[in-house]
């Protein structure tokens, strides 16, 4: 057996850091809403377990990954649940399953990642009409929703748990609330809330869920989820639509939800906590402006710093010794519509989150020439 040995710094930390010429030993890792870092002993251990076993046994350790996943993500029917190469493709793949014909509406959110917005978009060429929900604090307005359904038949609702700019939760049980009123199914991007949130489900009796693994749920990348109720009137996707099944990656999801659960029902709690102290140290600071609003959020905190560009945010914080992320997240459409088209700083706590990330956070920002407390 090798001997332990203390875990790498993070792989993309290491490259940005040789582009900036910096010496780096392992930085404090704060960029969990992009992945989870380092994942859980038994994540790697269960891939190489999988890797290894003996291929009639292949079948079993798939239906055994089903059935603890949906149970610890809180998806009834496990036979319903397809391991997909991510949550990206396990949207792509609902959205043009979706029975849709020419002049029905799908109704979205203005803060949606790409992996929903773009195969939404694409809808278009159906001759399917995408109607894009105002902006608000929250996400989404119910009442906006309900007005919205009320106009007019509506198909679809499709919307995030949580945005991954803000970190803003959606307020989902409400929506859920509206669709069943009118008789509209709901499609969920679970992507920054699956594990996050408290009990780690992602469902609210959704009729489809689309998940990623490597992110809340400690998992490695490469694997996401997609979930869809057997009344949905649309065949099941499978294996067909998105490749072959990443057994090891499967296992190793179901190995690091288990790890959560081990942790309690909320184990993101001490994380968003973190998050929310860093927010309370930030608002009113000069040159900074913070992103959402004051309701429930995940781990993961957006800023701007009139004094750093978000180009620059990332080498800056890796000289303080914190890996961050600063871009565009891959939602351009929600940067422009929060009025930041050229990205924002992501802070982002785990599962790990202790308040002296939140103080090195904190003195990082002090160190930007032109941003101080108010």
């Amino acid at each position: 057996m090798l001997p332990a040995r203390a875990p790498p710094p993070h792989a993309s930390a290491v490259r940005r850091a040789a582009c900036y010429g910096l010496a780096m030993s392992t930085p404090l890792y704060l960029n969990h809403a992009g992945t989870s870092w380092p994942k859980p002993e038994a994540v790697p251990r269960a891939a190489a377990a999988t890797l290894a076993a003996p291929f009639e046994e292949h079948p079993a350790l798939l239906a055994d990954a089903q059935a603890r996943v949906a149970e610890r993500l809180g998806l009834s029917h496990p036979e319903r649940l397809l391991f997909t190469p991510g949550c990206t493709s396990a949207l792509w793949a609902a959205v043009l399953s979706l029975p849709l014909a020419p002049g029905d509406v799908v109704l979205t959110s203005a803060l949606e990642h790409e992996a929903l917005a773009r195969p939404l978009a694409g809808l278009a060429r159906r001759g399917v009409r995408v109607e894009v929900l105002p902006c608000a604090p929250g996400g989404v307005e119910p009442e906006d929703v309900r007005t919205r359904m009320q106009e007019g038949p509506v198909a679809w609702l499709a919307v995030s748990v949580a945005s991954n700019v803000t970190g803003e939760v959606l307020p989902v049980p409400a929506l859920r609330e509206i669709s069943r009123e009118h008789g509209v199914p709901l499609l969920l991007d679970a992507a920054q809330s699956a594990g996050v949130l408290p009990d780690l489900r992602v469902g609210i009796e959704a009729e489809v869920v689309a998940f990623a693994g490597h992110k809340g749920p400690q998992g490695p990348q490469g694997i996401g989820g997609l979930w869809v109720a057997p009344e949905v009137d649309f065949p099941m996707p499978d294996y067909c639509d998105v490749g072959s099944a990443n057994l090891a990656g499967a296992c190793a999801l179901a190995a690091g939800l288990d790890s959560l659960a081990a942790r309690g029902p909320d184990p993101f709690a001490a994380a968003r906590a973190c998050r929310a102290a860093l927010r309370a140290a930030l608002t009113g600071r000069a040159g900074c402006r913070i992103f959402g609003g004051a309701g429930e959020h995940t781990a993961a905190l957006s800023l701007l710093l009139d004094a750093l560009p978000v180009s620059e945010a990332e080498a800056h914080f890796l000289r303080h010794g914190i890996c961050i992320r600063a871009g565009r997240h891959c939602a351009g459409g929600a940067l422009e519509r929060l009025g930041s088209p050229d990205g924002s700083i992501r802070v982002s706590f785990g599962p790990d989150a202790q308040p002296e990330q939140v103080d090195a956070v904190v003195a990082a920002i002090d160190a930007v020439g032109g941003s101080r407390p108010g």
